[in-house]
């Protein structure tokens, strides 16, 4: 009867410790070595990496982690002005002007390129003239001429933009010593936005 009952005693302690264990316990008060804890982290909130360069292929605009790039198509106006024509897949396009007479102009030799910025987030983003540069094909990089107080129309004017504002104007590099362009780039913050010009120059 002893027996019996120091069995079951033992029998109590013994369940008694496991369901001890398994409700967490132990001594240790966590999870045992080699098991996986189903605690739940809250989510990362930091944007993964933006990328530093995007570009697009003229006529196409670009669009980067704020903004968007757009070099426009020209036609033939002003008629003053000299037309660069590219062709891109049998479509001819006017990507610059330049040889302009018209007295308003910075300079005759200036190269006119029409651009427009354009925000696509939900704060405002500044939007600064001296931010774009020209690549040419012979490895050189331009920056635009100063454009402050100019008198022609539609000069591209530094500003804050608006959340999905735009804006939109010439950019005009020096062409006294004559280039070709391959691309125009924007530079907004740690980012670049490219449009590069690939077809044939007429």
């Amino acid at each position: 009867m002893v027996w019996i009952l120091a069995a079951s005693v033992l029998g109590l302690l013994v369940v008694w410790r496991l369901g001890h264990l398994i409700a967490g316990g132990g001594s240790g008060g966590g999870v045992p070595t080699g098991a996986v804890s189903t605690h739940s982290r809250s989510p990362s909130t930091t944007a993964g990496p933006t990328e530093r360069s995007v570009f697009a292929v003229f006529p196409a605009q670009v669009r980067g982690a704020r903004l968007e790039l757009k070099v426009f198509g020209l036609g033939n106006t002003p008629e003053s002005c000299t037309p660069a024509d590219l062709s891109v897949g049998g479509n001819v396009r006017t990507v610059f002007h330049h040889d302009c007479t018209r007295l308003e102009s910075p300079a005759s030799s200036a190269y006119f390129f029409l651009v427009r910025l354009t925000n696509r987030t939900k704060v405002t983003v500044p939007a600064e003239s001296n931010g774009f540069v020209i690549s040419t094909t012979d490895g050189r990089s331009l920056a635009p001429l100063d454009a402050a107080g100019a008198t022609y129309q539609r000069a591209f004017v530094s500003t804050d933009l608006l959340p999905d504002a735009s804006v939109k104007g010439w950019i005009t590099f020096d062409g006294s010593t004559a280039f070709i362009p391959s691309s125009l780039s924007y530079r907004d913050g740690g980012q670049t936005l490219t449009v590069r010009f690939r077809g044939t120059w007429a």
